[in-house]
């Protein structure tokens, strides 16, 4: 079992060769609703064409996004909500315990503090089975990102914060990759 914590539906597309089930847990109502509609074909759903058309054609793969996109609609099994509080999120008690969780730049967003983000590696570890992987994508050493001229606002994390995070709660990390960003605001 995978779970995708994110409503980007192409970070769950590599989930298609390697688990038998998919589960999507949203934070947002609609990002859920979204997703239903994407599963359900509605023409009005956003279209990750360009995208995935881009990125299968840097790996010499470009006709293989849609066997991917129509596999993954098979493999989703169920579309939920976790619950985003003050106090971080907390994933759905009733799921079973997966293999894989993926936390795509959400942590970021969502935590207001640190506590919370504490908080919220301590849930979604809850979710994997022993010897099950978390893959945990974030903003490190930023305060905001800018997306045109609108800027969003980030929990500041740093590598040493996060790794003790992640151990305290009982987590070992096998890998670990940090790209720096290149800062293009002018000072």
């Amino acid at each position: 079992m995978y779970y995708g914590i994110s409503a980007n539906i192409h970070l769950i597309f590599p989930a298609v060769e390697r688990f038998k089930g998919i589960i999507v847990v949203c934070l947002l109502d609609r990002d859920l609703q979204h997703i239903e509609k994407w599963m359900k074909k509605d023409p009005k759903t956003f279209s990750w064409k360009p995208s995935l058309e881009f990125h299968y054609e840097n790996e010499k793969k470009r006709e293989q996004w849609a066997g991917k996109k129509e596999k993954s609609k098979e493999l989703i099994t169920e579309v939920v909500k976790a619950e985003s509080t003050d106090s971080g999120m907390e994933a759905p008690g009733h799921l079973p315990q997966a293999d894989c969780v993926l936390l795509p730049y959400i942590l970021n967003f969502m935590c207001p503090d640190k506590s919370s983000f504490i908080t919220s590696i301590r849930s979604v570890s809850m979710l994997l089975k022993v010897g099950g992987h978390m893959l945990i994508h974030l903003f490190m050493n930023a305060t905001f990102i800018l997306i045109g001229d609108f800027k969003f606002p980030l929990l500041y994390t740093d590598e040493e914060f996060v790794v003790k995070v992640i151990c305290d709660s009982g987590l070992v990390i096998k890998e670990s990759e940090m790209n720096k960003r290149v800062n293009t605001l002018n000072s």
